[in-house]
């Protein structure tokens, strides 16, 4: 068998039925379908028996207990039988020729991992942006591969792992990843880390082939929690292990790190006042968060120049250590935040 694709299942009942039918308009038929309920409460675990029922030669389901994303995902891994594996999660979709375009590239290629582009898409399917990876098309191996590894250190533009497929002996499927199941931010790097490498040849395209659902309940979308400030660190230390098998740049690394430092801040701003606004405990908890050493430790060492000037200038009273003025700076830029929101929103009614 060629590909096997693996899909992690909860509680998506609305999107699931266009999810699997963009995988039955597939012109490659060489595939099997993995389909990892996580615990759904809703009809996701019916719908997902139906169409095992109706392709039974194609669809196999695992129901299992709510573990979350990374959980299914690894469960999906180990039951996989393809050459290769493709990973789509349940409230995305596929283009018509999705497969049939990376099995054209695989083969002329030999690679170990194809990444390509993706639509962002909203709950209609109307396109919002094309993106892709920030990397020039092309084949990445022997000394070559190393700028993959280095935009993978430097940017998130080829972390998703639904982005890619993977040759499924460069999956480290013996690995037990039940101490990063509470993960709920940088799960895909971590898994793409030992993919990486493993392979010895990896392919860029730019074209889409993936149609990614903007969904309100995201973390970009949603509050960006503690405990998503914690996960990133997380997966930022198995990182570092890497960072120096590959003989990457500590400096670069820093960098990478202090921009998640940069995005909670801009989330502190973001959500200081208005609609979804973080409560007092949320935010009390994200600020503890930000004084613990693996944090701190960053601060002396990372460079904000090129950031806009209200990051630049909340990040200086946190790294001088000024909690009131860092909080009030916050407070006033999250109001001239919600101004330019209601103008922009009053200018375009």
């Amino acid at each position: 068998m060629r590909y096997s694709i693996l899909i992690p299942i909860y509680n998506v009942q609305k999107y699931l039925e266009r999810c699997l039918d963009s995988i039955l308009a597939q012109t490659n038929t060489d595939y099997e379908v993995i389909l990892v309920d996580d615990g759904s409460t809703d009809d996701s675990g019916n719908i997902c028996n139906r169409y095992c029922e109706q392709y039974p030669d194609k669809f196999k389901v695992i129901h299992k207990q709510n573990q979350g994303l990374l959980s299914a995902r690894r469960v999906g891994i180990v039951h996989a039988q393809g050459d290769y594996v493709c990973f789509l999660d349940s409230d995305d979709y596929w283009m018509p020729h999705t497969l049939e375009t990376i099995d054209a590239r695989l083969k002329e290629s030999h690679a170990d991992v194809l990444i390509f582009g993706h639509y962002l898409v909203d709950v209609q399917g109307k396109v919002l942006e094309k993106n892709h990876p920030c990397i020039s098309e092309g084949v990445y191996t022997g000394a070559k591969k190393q700028l993959v590894l280095e935009a993978l250190l430097e940017t998130t533009s080829i972390n998703a792992i639904w982005a890619k497929c993977v040759r499924r002996t460069c999956i480290d499927s013996d690995r037990d990843y039940s101490p990063f199941y509470s993960v709920s931010s940088g799960e895909d790097l971590l898994q793409t880390l030992p993919i990486f490498d493993r392979a010895e040849t990896i392919v860029i395209i730019h074209t889409p082939l993936y149609n990614y659902m903007q969904n309100a309940q995201s973390i970009t979308q949603g509050k960006y929690l503690e405990r998503h400030i914690s996960s990133t660190f997380l997966v930022f230390r198995e990182l570092g292990t890497y960072i120096e098998k590959w003989n990457l740049s500590q400096k670069a690394y820093i960098q990478r790190m202090g921009l998640s430092v940069f995005y909670t801040i801009k989330q502190l701003i973001r959500r200081s006042i208005g609609p979804g606004a973080y409560t007092k405990e949320e935010r009390n908890a994200i600020l503890d968060r930000l004084h613990q050493d693996d944090i701190l430790s960053v601060i002396p060492k990372y460079s904000a120049s090129g950031e806009p000037i209200s990051l630049q200038i909340c990040y200086y009273f946190f790294s001088k250590g000024n909690d009131m003025l860092f909080s009030l700076s916050t407070s006033v830029f999250g109001v001239v935040y919600r101004i330019k929101l209601l103008l922009n929103l009053k200018r375009a009614m």
